[in-house]
């Protein structure tokens, strides 16, 4: 699109727009004025062909259209948008195919003493908006600025009310944020739960970001006479405090001098033409924003929502199939989930492969009890567990019980039931998967799924999968479709590879090939050892050995060390199993398709196979034969020779013979 040095800058140093007007105020357009569509001039002249497709032509005259160093010039743009009777298919997966406004090509031309044209094809035009969940920015505030809480909706929901999961989730964020006068942006990390009996929503609040990120420093200058009020500050945070804080009047600009302590505040934008001075003791910061107003700190923010939620006025007004109305209420509230502080957990590498139900068990599913342990090494154990797969396991946290189970209880999720001081976690599918965001690889697969709200709903579909061994999946949130592979991401070619930031590329790591035995090793039995590398590059370094048939490895996470063997564990008495803190032994159990492994299959390891139906060729035979001629010539031939040799000594009357004296008259 028509994006040039000119359109949009975040320059600290530009002092003036490309028409020469004073600007030190910036704020991020909308689309249509990114699009140059904000314009009420365009005109409709008929439909044209367009990349061999019916297209409808608007075209627009117009003098807002910039380019550096020139001044103010006439251009006309020209746009293409397909047809009512075409139907855009490019959203692979998008449930409602829409054909209306969607645009193909731009044909931007100057007037002739500027010279310029341009063209702007434009392919895979998206229709949806992003996600709210999209954007991320917790990272950025610290622990203490940060409460995580959880909101319950009892009530019946059936197969009919789940598919409005997503709708219902945003609906919810929509209220939070009338209701306590907050921006979206501060309502993080987002996820909502629906079960037979009840619902609830877990999200992150956030406190109000540092009030400097309002406004833009310009180093060096002040604003002259154009101060409307002042006063003394520790520091320019203080100010800009002030400055949002300032009942009296808007305030869209100040200074503040270090040396002095000066803070003077100023209803006046830079871009209204007040041109600053220079100083080398003061700073002028500029408002970034069009409409300031007093902002809600997160402690304001959560008492208000808690005094609604408790007052029962949290309601979600919803229209679920045929047109039927039914309103959600919330019952409780609370700041007291698995991922706020007062319940953080030592180890989150274990705890991210779960996803917990607080207050839930699965009464009777016992399949190893542990005791007086800490959370995330109940997790740890579940993992770990070696003799059988750990599906999920319940945490007492009156008693520090650790229930491991080999159930999934996405399963049976009837039997799931309500228990008070004990949350039940579930293992998340997509932990066997390594995530790849913004990446999408599968858009032309052919095992396609709409509908589905989660990443682990799409990784159990490859799981469970059996038209074909699922490797990889691509999950896109705003369209809610899942996409099943064949082939793990590094085994593509890099042209199938596109970046799509609303969607995930996840493949099954290759550590899901093997079993693992932890604090062991195998002694003297290293046919290779790679230093440097993660425990997934490691299994994965043992999947590709192309050298010798990699069976097992061991891994040291001391000194991040790869030891590849071909000792296998299946034969009994093969290899002896050490004890050692640092290090585990991951032995393979599967081939890349899927199937068992067997240790030196040639099928998977490209080395010759002897075909012992036939021991010679024919033209080995020949070979064979004329080489046994040759050696029974010569062989003929030096026994001749040698015969012949020895008559002749035999015969001859002319032969000397030379004696010693000595030894003859002795």
């Amino acid at each position: 699109m028509p994006i040039e040095n000119a359109t949009f800058t975040a320059s600290l140093n530009k002092t003036q727009t490309s028409d020469g007007r004073p600007e030190f105020f910036f704020k991020m357009k909308n689309a249509s004025q990114l699009f140059y569509l904000d314009n009420t001039t365009y005109t409709y002249e008929g439909q044209r062909r367009c990349r061999e497709m019916n297209c409808d032509v608007f075209i627009s005259n117009r003098n807002d259209f910039h380019l550096e160093g020139y001044g103010t010039f006439n251009s006309t743009f020209e746009y293409y948008f397909l047809a009512n009777d075409w139907t855009a298919v490019n959203n692979v997966g998008y449930s409602t195919q829409q054909s209306t406004s969607v645009p193909i090509r731009l044909d931007i031309t100057a007037e002739s003493w500027v010279g310029y044209t341009a063209s702007y094809n434009i392919y895979n035009f998206d229709q949806e908006h992003p996600a709210l969940s999209s954007f991320d920015i917790t990272t950025c505030f610290n622990p203490d600025q940060r409460m995580d809480f959880r909101i319950d909706f009892p009530d019946t929901y059936d197969d009919g009310t789940y598919k409005y999961k997503k709708v219902f989730m945003e609906k919810i964020i929509l209220l939070i944020t009338q209701l306590t006068k907050i921006s979206p942006i501060r309502v993080q990390k987002t996820s909502f739960t629906m079960m037979p009996d009840n619902s609830f929503f877990i999200g992150t609040l956030l406190e109000v970001p540092p009030p400097t990120v309002f406004y833009r420093r310009i180093p060096g200058v002040y604003m002259q006479f154009a101060n409307d009020k002042a006063l003394t500050t520790d520091d320019e945070y203080g100010c800009a405090s002030q400055c949002n804080q300032n009942a009296d009047f808007v305030c869209n600009s100040f200074d503040y001098c270090p040396g002095t302590k000066t803070c003077t505040l100023s209803k006046t934008h830079t871009e209204d033409g007040k041109l600053t001075d220079s100083s080398g003791q003061c700073d002028h910061f500029a408002r970034t924003v069009n409409n300031p107003s007093l902002l809600i700190t997160l402690a304001q923010a959560w008492q208000i929502l808690r005094d609604i939620v408790i007052h029962g006025s949290f309601k979600i007004p919803m229209t679920l199939d045929a047109g039927a109305q039914k309103t959600y209420t919330a019952s409780a509230i609370t700041n007291n989930v698995l991922r706020s502080d007062t319940r953080q957990t030592s180890s989150s590498s274990f705890m991210d492969q779960f996803r917990a139900q607080i207050n839930k068990a699965i009464p009777g599913y016992d399949d190893l009890i542990l005791t007086g342990m800490a959370i995330d090494d109940c997790a740890a154990a579940c993992i770990n567990q070696e003799e059988w797969v750990c599906n999920s396991f319940e945490f007492h946290f009156d008693s520090g019980w650790c229930v491991l189970s080999k159930l999934h209880p996405d399963e049976m999720p009837n039997i799931i039931q309500n228990q008070q001081f004990v949350d039940l976690y579930i293992r998340k599918y997509s932990a066997a998967f390594n995530q790849i965001p913004g990446t999408t690889v599968l858009s032309s697969s052919d095992a396609i799924y709409q509908n589905i709200f989660s990443s682990d709903e799409c990784a159990k579909l490859c799981t469970d999968y059996d038209g074909f061994n699922c490797k990889s999946f691509d999950f896109c949130d705003d369209i809610s479709t899942c996409f099943l592979g064949k082939t793990h991401y590094y085994d593509v070619p890099k042209a199938n590879i596109q970046t799509d930031p609303m969607c995930s590329h996840y493949s099954l790591k290759y550590l899901y090939d093997f079993q693992k035995y932890s604090r062991k090793v195998i002694q003297n039995l290293d046919d290779r050892i790679i230093a440097g590398v993660s425990v997934d590059q490691c299994a994965k370094l043992c999947v590709d050995e192309e050298t010798f048939s990699c069976a097992s490895f061991d891994y040291c996470g001391n000194v991040t060390e790869c030891r590849l063997s071909t000792a296998a564990m299946k034969g009994v008495g093969q290899v002896t199993l050490e004890q050692q803190d640092w290090c585990d032994v991951y032995t393979r159990q599967t081939f890349p398709d899927g199937t068992p492994y067997v240790a030196n299959a040639q099928k998977y390891y490209n080395l010759p196979k002897q075909d012992t139906s036939k021991k010679y060729t024919a033209g080995a035979m020949a070979g064979l034969a004329f080489a046994m001629l040759i050696i029974g010539v010569l062989l003929a031939g030096g026994i001749l020779f040698g015969y012949m040799k020895y008559n002749a000594k035999a015969g001859d009357d002319m032969k000397i013979e030379f004696k010693n004296r000595e030894e003859t008259n002795s």
